[in-house]
């Protein structure tokens, strides 16, 4: 291995939290070697085309397919030499979705990028650090992966004053669940999002799926093994529809105390008392203000139910549960599967449903990301709301 490759890579190792998961894409021995030396610090996975025996904290793989459910800390890329010419470098976006959030990133490319050119290619997926040249060909880049960038801008132009009441639970939901700071119009310029003249309010990993043109690019989006569980829940005979939960308070209060612990935390009062009316007044709503209550249903018995607010470009779900007996069915992912295809076919304003925030290596985070969400580091509204 060159000694300069070599040296780096050793400090940029030491600076990565221990236990992290690290993907090399490699077939050189000489390289796989060198990280068997730090296999106790990592769990580490080799993307290989040779068949190799695994080895503790160190597995090798042969297709992606086979870590699309891991985000990794660091991935390192210096033995294809085929990834350094400019027009193939952009095969570094393939691997963007398996990075954690500023996950790094380790690849050799044409010694002619600099870092100007570096982050004018990858503006809006990863971020320069550093670069060590090698040769008269090749440096060694070190980058990192920066999160998805979403500008909200919701505006009371369009409200009627019967509609001030859910845009300003919507407002308040945000600012109250995911630690928002307001901060003046000028902070933002830097961090290249546009808005309009006013202070802002901004908040970190925040879940959002984005609403596609058709349920098939949803589909396609979510991967086979979710795609899987709809097929599962329809075989099974469960169906979905939308609902008034007043008329299924019974069934509302058999889900909500079917299981006493969820995500390791005991159900508050909200859940295991009775639940009382919803009393949603749909009449006052429109289409791009509104309120919707959904149902999944099985030999029509109500066993899971969500509840989303419509804010024009937002949908906000307030409200998600499942009877802990028919989890396994799969009965969340067609319920998913159902609002995106409503949202798509009812709600054309509407572009992003958020489901709170996501966080790395958590149960239910790895749910969302499932489904179709994904973390985005910035949500912008406008202060006057």
């Amino acid at each position: 291995m060159n000694v300069i490759i070599k040296n780096n890579l050793e400090l940029i190792l030491n600076n990565i939290v221990k236990k992290s998961k690290i993907l090399i894409i490699c077939n050189s021995e000489i390289v796989i070697n060198f990280f068997i030396n730090f296999k106790e610090n990592f769990s580490i996975y080799c993307l290989t085309y040779k068949q190799l025996k695994n080895q503790n904290n160190l597995l090798f793989i042969n297709t992606l397919k086979e870590i699309n459910h891991i985000k990794f800390s660091l991935i390192v890329d210096i033995d294809n030499i085929n990834d350094y010419y400019i027009n193939n470098y952009k095969n570094l976006l393939n691997y963007n979705h398996l990075l954690l959030d500023e996950g790094k990133f380790v690849s050799l490319i044409n010694s002619n990028i600099n870092s100007k050119n570096f982050n004018k290619i990858f503006i809006n997926n990863y971020c320069f650090i550093n670069i060590y040249p090698v040769n008269k060909l090749l440096s060694l880049v070190y980058f990192k992966k920066i999160s998805s960038f979403l500008n909200i801008n919701i505006t009371l132009t369009d409200i009627n004053s019967n509609q001030f009441e859910l845009v300003n639970k919507i407002h308040d939901f945000f600012i109250n669940s995911t630690n928002f700071s307001t901060i003046p119009n000028n902070n933002i310029i830097n961090e290249n999002i546009t808005i309009d003249n006013n202070n802002i309010a901004r908040g970190k990993n925040l879940a959002f799926l984005k609403i596609d043109e058709n349920i098939e690019l949803y589909l396609k989006k979510i991967g086979c093994k979710s795609r899987n569980m709809i097929k599962k829940c329809q075989k099974n005979e469960f169906y979905c529809k939308k609902i008034n939960p007043d008329d299924y308070l019974d069934n509302i209060y058999e889900i909500n105390t079917s299981k006493e612990i969820r995500q390791g935390k005991k159900m508050t009062n909200i859940y295991t008392e009775y639940p009382t009316k919803f009393n949603l007044n749909y009449k006052i709503y429109n289409q791009k203000y509104s309120v919707e209550f959904y149902g999944i249903f099985k030999d029509n018995k109500l066993v899971g139910y969500g509840m989303f607010y419509f804010c024009k470009e937002i949908v906000v779900l307030m409200k998600l549960l499942g009877h802990g007996d028919y989890l396994k069915f799969g009965i969340m992912n067609l319920l998913f599967f159902f609002i995106v295809n409503d949202c798509i076919e009812n709600y054309k304003y509407a572009k992003y449903i958020n489901y709170l925030t996501i966080i790395d290596d958590n149960s239910n985070s790895n749910f969302k990301l499932s489904v179709g969400f994904e973390k985005y580091k910035y949500i912008i509204v406008n202060k006057e709301l």
